[in-house]
């Protein structure tokens, strides 16, 4: 059986559309991003003027309304731009921290931070990995206790992608039992009283993907910040 090419004339057209940014916005800037240990804002609000960021989201939030294929297509462009830190930032950028939020948020979470995110004016990050438990979503300790019509969060987590330049986390936090069956996924604006960035990480490589240790004592939300359902 022969080899069938899943990518259309308009995936080729987006994948020109990445192939240009990279040519143009990040071969030129990525080692001074790397000295910078970030990319810069005003990069993000390139990315959604030219339809990057929001490539698979609903047209009516300001996507594109798009197959899966056009992430694996900037995926692909991202990594030929030899800069996998401000492709990683990207990609935190466009899937992680927003995919949930079009899948599962309220319209008032979507219209207040999925709008804005793929116009690249408000940033994001996805708080899950923590000091003594990793990456293990079902041993997760940061804490979200439920108090009338709010959360009040208690915990810390590092190694997040995006964490020192972020104005949202989608954070996973235990608001139930133990397991994964315990945690629940709630936005939290870092502006809230209460969070901060306790340290910022310089790695090995890959510098331009800000990364940072984040911190919250007694942070309060709204209740109505969870995604889905409250486990």
């Amino acid at each position: 059986m022969g080899y069938m090419n899943p990518f259309t004339s308009e995936h080729e057209m987006f994948r020109k559309t990445v192939k240009d940014f990279v040519k143009r916005e990040i071969k030129p800037n990525g080692e001074h991003w790397e000295e910078m240990g970030e990319v810069p804002r005003e990069v993000f609000q390139k990315l959604g003027e030219v339809g990057i960021l929001g490539a698979r989201y609903d047209e009516k939030y300001g996507g594109s309304g798009r197959d899966f294929w056009y992430t694996l297509i900037l995926c692909e462009e991202l990594a030929r731009s030899n800069y996998i830190g401000a492709a990683v930032s990207i990609l935190m950028q466009c899937e992680m921290c927003t995919a949930a939020i079009h899948e599962e948020g309220s319209e008032e979470l979507k219209q207040q931070y999925l709008v804005p995110a793929i116009k690249g004016e408000l940033l994001g990050c996805l708080g899950v990995t923590e000091p003594s438990t990793g990456s293990d979503v079902g041993s997760i300790r940061t804490a979200a206790r439920r108090e009338g019509d709010s959360f009040i969060i208690n915990g810390a987590k590092t190694f997040i992608t995006n964490g020192s330049i972020a104005d949202y986390i989608l954070l996973a936090a235990r608001t139930g039992g133990k397991g994964t069956g315990g945690v629940s996924l709630i936005i939290i604006p870092t502006s809230t009283p209460g969070f901060s960035v306790s340290r910022k990480l310089r790695k090995m490589g890959v510098h331009s993907s800000a990364t940072a240790e984040l911190s919250f004592e007694d942070s309060v939300v709204p209740a109505s910040n969870i995604i889905g359902e409250e486990n």
